[in-house]
């Protein structure tokens, strides 16, 4: 409110009138290091920089530089142009980070974010170094935001399942447990579960080719896909896609943090280690006699052959 703001204006003034030229003098030379320090670095980003040099600036500069700067928004041209970068799929995902930073704390308002999100989601982005940090802020993005329309979610839900259909199981952990929880946040989603008039990709209205989400019709398909990945060949897999849509409202929602730890060495050893603490299961109760039963046409055959390999034996001695 206005009163806040002048409260603040006031304590500000004052807070400067305490202070002594010398701390006045630092607190200028800061700041004027910080605006020196965004500037040379917005000419820096406006060079044709090579690719590694590109990747590591968007690394570098949401963590290190935006919290910073004096105006952290200037550099939203370079994060927007970054993520409609179309020569590499790696380029879009690592400004996906300082984008939605400057989006949920700066302000910044880009009308197109979703749908150049929707684009990135593809099975070749489960597989490249940085998928933890995608599936990550794709997390974020879908399930912190509350006002965000059924078709749109619906769309990323089917998304997710056909990137999963191609992906390892890593990534089709994580993509199963996001669609668990969205089709839980939204209700209006529930169709999708519920709908079996369309199976397999021949008969699904799902427009699958677009990249633009509100035109897939994804909210008339039904969510065929997890049939499919019931009978894949990892358990963890199938169990988690049987158990979508079944959840009740006391079931907890899916930690995706845990999800986003798996990798093929992790679940080996997950499995490896679950296997050592399998207990033996006995297969008889009665211990056999021998290879057949008593009665048997073959019972006694064996020791009859024995028998006889015992008196060749002993008479090779002899001789």
């Amino acid at each position: 409110s206005d009163d806040d703001q002048d409260t603040l204006q006031a304590l500000g003034k004052r807070k400067r009138e305490t202070q002594s030229p010398a701390e006045r003098l630092v607190a200028k030379r800061y700041n004027a290091h910080k605006k020196a320090l965004a500037h040379a670095w917005l000419a820096v980003l406006k060079l044709p920089l090579p690719t590694p040099a590109l990747k590591m600036a968007l690394q570098f500069l949401p963590s290190h530089m935006l919290p910073h700067v004096p105006n952290p928004l200037l550099f939203a041209d370079f994060f927007m142009q970054a993520y409609q970068y179309t020569d590499s799929s790696v380029i879009p995902v690592l400004s996906l980070d300082g984008l939605f930073l400057l989006m949920t704390q700066y302000g910044l308002e880009y009308p197109l974010f979703y749908t150049s999100l929707y684009r990135l989601l593809r099975p070749s982005v489960l597989y490249v170094k940085y998928r933890t940090k995608f599936l990550e802020l794709l997390t974020k993005c879908l399930v912190a935001n509350d006002l965000l329309p059924g078709h749109l979610v619906a769309a990323f839900v089917k998304r997710a399942l056909r990137a999963a259909l191609a992906a390892p199981p890593p990534g089709i952990l994580v993509s199963l447990a996001l669609v668990a929880n969205l089709l839980r946040k939204y209700p209006e989603c529930a169709s999708l579960i519920h709908r079996d008039e369309t199976n397999g990709m021949d008969k699904d209205p799902f427009d699958a080719e677009t990249n633009d989400p509100t035109q897939t019709r994804a909210l008339e398909s039904s969510l065929w896909e997890l049939s499919a990945l019931e009978h894949h060949y990892y358990p963890a897999v199938a169990t988690l896609a049987r158990s979508v849509g079944t959840e009740t409202r006391t079931t907890p929602m899916h930690d995706i943090d845990d999800f986003l730890r798996h990798s093929y060495k992790s679940l080996f050893e997950q499995e490896r280690k679950r296997s050592q603490k399998r207990r033996k299961v006995a297969l008889t109760f009665v211990e056999p006699k021998g290879l057949w039963s008593e009665g048997d046409v073959l019972c006694g055959m064996l020791d009859l052959w024995s028998g006889e390999e015992d008196a060749k034996g002993k008479k090779e001695v002899a001789s």
